[in-house]
């Protein structure tokens, strides 16, 4: 082959390789956009990794140019504010004073601690930390409480002895309420007073205020004082006050036997009249009953009482004892008086009595008619008049009161009468027989069944100081005639009045 055709040839091939040369270029396209790919997602990656660590970062830590509850913590660690807070609380220490207080309290008084997990939470609530972009190029003012809590119980005993000392000497505080006026005789309004007594609950809430916000002198001021709940202003006192009075301006008559015994004005309903705390106004009715037991029935009930009265023939006597007379029944009486105050009717009341007698003339005066019989233990005498006129009379011999067998004085009233009846004594020589069996033709027993009129045929002389030797077992003995005569006088139920 010649060196020129050798050339061609290498030129043919030398023209065939550039051609082979120029079908590469597609593919190598190809691998370049892949690389590309590869490092976009690289740079993307890179970022979204910068941005999630960033944002990590920040779910931690505070943004720059922020301020928690007043006070800089850019970039600060939450953890590290969370630390310094537990290191302050656990020294924390305050005083309580004023109002006479002046109280320590330290953390472990009463076990104050903080919540951790809530403080964070409510910190994170208020900075995204995904937002991380925005957020470190702004200012940013952060508020969060610091979730402490506390004892109240342990409070409660830390204070409770230094305020029971200041409360036994303080003022006590008062509300308006309605009082008995008796210049004015008339309930009227009596302010409300503003002591200087503390109020436990309030005191343990204004303390407890001062202690979660940390304040290491804790004012106690007016607001920890009691403070009256009811004013002078109030319409409710006036209401209360004017239905008071319309109690007390009742009048009711208590009888006894139809005989007016006392009246129940305002000067003694003043006392039963009682408010609520409610303001409403009803009638006492225990107060009712203790001034029935302890003043009305005093007034009322004469049996054993002492009496004075003028005998028809002008001798004034003064006799006690006896078991006749007035005895009411009081917790009846009571709840009558109580209903007719309550329904504000003054027609009357007639008192209950578990006993009655023939008059009620005040307390101490006869409480009998002017039909009895009289049996003058001095005179040794005993007289029986009837309708206030002497109708029958007799000497008589009572009991010895010098063996211990004296006639009881008081006022009786004649219990039976009978006839041809034995006299049955006791056994006081203790031999197992009655000391004596006396048979009398007129009995007429006034105590019970051991004591009465009745004739002494074995007596042959009546009055005189007999009965201070030789007198009876207790009985008032008459002559046979005499007793006769009063037995057809005298009926069951006639009084007899013994006396000195």
């Amino acid at each position: 082959m010649s060196k020129k055709q050798h050339s061609d040839q290498n030129k043919a091939t030398g023209s065939h390789f550039a051609e082979g040369g120029g079908s590469k270029g597609p593919a190598a396209k190809g691998k370049g956009k892949h690389r590309g790919l590869v490092i976009a997602l690289c740079v993307v990656g890179g970022i979204a990794a910068l941005y999630a660590l960033v944002a990590v970062f920040f779910m931690f830590h505070f943004y720059p140019n922020t301020t928690l509850n007043g006070e800089d913590v850019s970039l600060a660690s939450i953890s590290a504010i969370r630390d310094s807070l537990d290191e302050t609380i656990a020294g924390y220490e305050a005083t309580v004073e004023g109002d006479g207080l002046d109280v320590s309290v330290s953390a472990a008084d009463i076990a104050l601690d903080i919540d951790d997990e809530a403080l964070q939470e409510q910190i994170a609530s208020q900075q995204s930390p995904w937002a991380w972009p925005v957020g470190i190029a702004g200012s940013h003012v952060v508020e969060a409480a610091t979730h402490l809590d506390y004892d109240e119980d342990k409070l409660a005993q830390l204070l409770a002895d230094p305020v029971a000392q200041i409360n036994a000497s303080a003022t006590q505080t008062t509300n308006a309420t309605i009082a008995y006026d008796e210049t004015a005789g008339s309930f009227q309004i009596v302010p409300e007073v503003y002591g200087s007594t503390i109020d436990s609950d309030a005191l343990l809430s204004n303390v407890g205020k001062g202690i979660l916000d940390l304040e290491k002198v804790i004012t106690v001021d007016e607001t920890s004082l009691a403070q009256p709940t009811i004013s002078s202003t109030d319409t409710r006192l006036a209401a209360a006050c004017s239905e008071a009075n319309s109690y007390v301006t009742l009048s009711i008559p208590v009888t006894l036997g139809g005989s007016v015994a006392y009246t129940v004005d305002g000067s003694v309903i003043k006392d039963f009249v009682k408010v609520g705390d409610d303001l409403s106004v009803s009638v006492d009715s225990d107060a009712v009953s203790s001034w029935v037991s302890s003043t009305l029935a005093a007034q009322l009930d004469t049996v054993g009482t002492t009496r004075t009265y003028t005998r028809p023939d002008g001798v004034q006597i003064t006799v006690s004892g006896g078991d006749y007379g007035w005895d009411i029944d009081e917790g009846a009486t009571a709840a009558s008086i109580a209903s007719a105050i309550q329904a504000k009717d003054s027609s009357g009341v007639e008192a209950t009595c578990t006993q009655s007698a023939q008059a009620y003339n005040g307390a101490g005066a006869q409480d009998w008619g002017s039909t009895y019989v009289d049996v003058d233990i001095s005179d040794q005498y005993v007289r029986y008049y009837q309708d206030g006129s002497l109708v029958w009379e007799s000497s008589c011999v009572t009991g010895n009161p010098n063996q211990g067998n004296g006639t009881p004085v008081g006022v009786y009233d004649l219990n039976n009468k009978a006839r041809n009846q034995t006299l049955i004594g006791l056994d006081n020589n203790n031999d197992g027989e009655p000391d004596y069996k006396t048979p009398v033709s007129y009995w007429m027993p006034f105590k019970g069944n051991a004591v009465g009129l009745h004739d002494a045929p074995w007596r042959s002389s009546f009055g005189s100081n007999i009965y201070t030797y030789n007198g009876s077992h207790g009985c008032v003995n008459l002559p046979a005639d005499k007793a006769a005569s009063l037995y057809d006088l005298i009926s069951v139920g006639t009084v007899v009045v013994v006396h000195d």
